[in-house]
């Protein structure tokens, strides 16, 4: 999807990323409280990689692809 934006700007794919990051931060804590039921501590937990739980990181580095599928497929 990211070749078919007019996203070109280095700013403007990292906001996308940001924005993705979010999204799927906000959508696994909605299930942990909704559908799962956890508690608020075993959520943050979920995202401490102290616990051994790297979700925290992958939301980090979910935030540089969009540039980084840039990167690859700009010729």
């Amino acid at each position: 999807m990211i070749p078919k934006t007019s996203l070109n700007s280095a700013a403007g794919l990292l906001l996308a990323g940001v924005i993705l990051a979010a999204f799927m931060a906000l959508f696994d804590v909605l299930i942990g409280r909704r559908v799962m039921k956890l508690s608020w501590e075993k959520i943050g937990r979920d995202f401490n990689p102290a616990n051994g739980n790297y979700l925290s990181i992958a939301l980090l580095l979910l935030i540089t692809y969009p540039w980084v599928v840039r990167q690859i497929l700009t010729p």
